[in-house]
């Protein structure tokens, strides 16, 4: 797998930005090269921002995909503590809808090959996912990782008059680990579900609901190593939370995440004449189990995040608005176990030992609050796409991480508003070029830290002041995207594209956040874009 994602990286350098958001806390990822008429189909389909899987049925999609190579790059100064300092990323993506008889599907293959550099506090995926029993050594090193991930939705035509049922199966595995020493290597599973079901009401208002499962199970396994590798010129610290860390022994330390994730999410939509609207509602209750050798385990962590959004559309034949609000909440605590370790002799004389637990409580509690309004107008051009396009975003979020105790805590929160505009630049059958740009600016109404570790000191000058620092910086934020694709062939409904970004995080003082790529690709069905309405 090292020698595909080396020769994607050099077969091209890739990126795009549509529909990215600037936050720091985005996701950014290589642009899709998306053409004007497909921006549209895409705004115009309220149902594609819910989780249910029938949405395919109650509104299907005309035949088109894409097929992409591209690679992203990240360096500077203002980063969180447990991110690497640069990261470069190289991959393939593939999606796309295709329509049968009886059934409508959606499908999507990516593979992402990254390396991290100078990164340290961080020996598992995302240590920022919540649980605050991860790991991590305080030597910076390099890292690699590689992520295969696969989805695909399904939904049944209409049934009768009225009802359309669907499914949707999200498969991820991933592999990450350092470059050059004897220290842990972790892998990950990813799997989820979705059953759903959409009911018509009446030619105006649609009802829909649907469940999910998943699980996530991602295992730090014990480092391949012996004395004459020098393991203990790497000090490893099994956090609790809070700068609250125990000191394991590299040799014999490994641990696994187990999550069991149990959700749904209910959707209502009402059109009528030139206005439409999706109302979502979302709960998803999240149960992690944390384990090491012998069933010890240092605690258990559970989460329950509430979400709600509200979609509109208000089309007119000269422009459409669209407009966004949206709100999530998260809460999570986490039990710390005291354990014994126990023997016990088997019928054929042998032993086993293992940990039990004798006590728990509660040491550690997490809430992050989000809201955030969005609104964007297209001028339309009379056909299926646009002469240009402005918009505007506000957020807010806060969080706080506390331990219970010895008491600490950290808290943080982030006010903003981003300004965008866009416009097709060359137009034309053969070829199109476009350029988007958007800024934005970030202030921290309140922040407060209370840090007693009791003389553990290494975490809070290693990874908890960091934070605090780096969630004090108001940020100044802009980017840009340039977009050019071209017909293949005139009758084909195929178009290659380029596409690029940058991204500039300015953090005063902190320094600066850059992103840069480039993308390459084919757009497949091209031109199958009915009036959606």
């Amino acid at each position: 797998m090292k020698r595909i994602g080396m020769c994607i990286w050099l077969l091209v350098a890739s990126l795009s930005l549509g529909g990215q958001t600037l936050w720091p806390d985005g996701t950014w990822c290589v642009p899709s090269g998306t053409t004007p008429e497909r921006m549209l189909l895409e705004e115009r389909n309220l149902w594609l921002g819910s989780t249910n899987p029938a949405a395919l049925g109650v509104r299907p999609m005309p035949d088109y995909g894409t097929t992409r190579l591209g690679a992203t790059s990240e360096s500077g100064a203002y980063r969180r503590p447990q991110q690497a300092a640069e990261a470069v990323s190289a991959g393939f993506h593939s999606d796309s809808y295709l329509s049968l008889k009886g059934l409508h599907l959606w499908g999507a293959f990516d593979f992402t090959q990254k390396w991290h550099r100078n990164r340290a506090w961080a020996d598992i995926r995302d240590p920022y996912n919540g649980n605050p029993y991860s790991a991590g050594s305080a030597v910076a090193s390099r890292y690699q990782e590689q992520t295969v991930d696969f989805h695909v939705k399904a939904s049944s035509h209409r049934i009768g008059r009225r009802w359309w049922v669907g499914a949707a199966l999200d498969y991820s595995t991933g592999d990450f680990s350092r470059s050059s020493d004897p220290r842990t290597r972790t892998q990950s599973l990813d799997l989820a579900v979705r059953p759903g079901i959409a009911i018509e009401l009446s030619p105006r208002s649609t009802v829909g609901v649907n469940g999910s499962y998943r699980f996530a199970k991602e295992k730090m396994l014990k480092p391949v190593c012996k004395e004459s590798d020098n393991y203990d010129k790497y000090p490893y610290y099994a956090f609790k939370g809070m700068g609250e860390y125990d000191e394991p022994d590299l040799l014999s330390f490994s641990r696994r995440f187990m999550a069991n994730y149990y959700g749904g999410e209910a959707q209502y939509r009402y059109g009528s004449g030139g206005f439409s609207l999706i109302v979502r509602a979302s709960a998803t209750v999240r149960r992690d189990r944390v384990e090491g050798q012998n069933q010890a385990s240092p605690g258990d962590y559970g989460e329950t995040i509430w979400s709600g959004a509200i979609k509109g559309l208000l089309e007119r034949p000269q422009g459409l608005h669209a407009f966004e609000l949206h709100y999530v909440s998260k809460t999570g605590r986490a039990n710390e176990f005291l354990q014994e370790s126990v023997t016990v002799q088997n019928p054929n004389g042998s032993f086993t030992s293992y940990w039990r637990t004798i006590f728990s409580a509660v040491k550690y509690r997490t809430s992050r609050d989000e809201a955030g309004a969005r609104w964007r107008y297209y001028r339309l051009d009379g056909s299926n796409g646009y002469r240009w396009h402005v918009g505007a975003e506000l957020r807010y979020g806060d969080f706080e991480n506390r331990y219970v105790l010895p008491a600490s805590s950290l808290a943080a929160s982030r006010a903003g508003a981003e300004l965008s505009a866009g416009m097709p630049l060359v137009r034309g059958a053969a070829h199109q070029l476009r350029a988007s740009i958007a800024a934005a600016y970030a202030a921290v109404p309140s922040r407060s830290l209370t840090v007693n570790t009791a003389g553990k000191s290494d975490l809070q000058t290693g990874v908890i002041d960091p934070e605090y620092a780096y969630f004090g910086r108001a940020l100044t934020i802009c980017g840009i995207t340039v977009d050019y694709d071209f017909a293949l062939r005139k009758t084909s409904g195929l178009r290659g594209f380029v596409a690029g970004a940058f991204r500039l995080i300015h953090a005063g003082g902190a320094g600066n956040r850059c992103f840069a790529g480039l993308s390459l690709g084919i757009l497949t069905g091209y031109g199958r874009y009915p009036e959606a309405r």
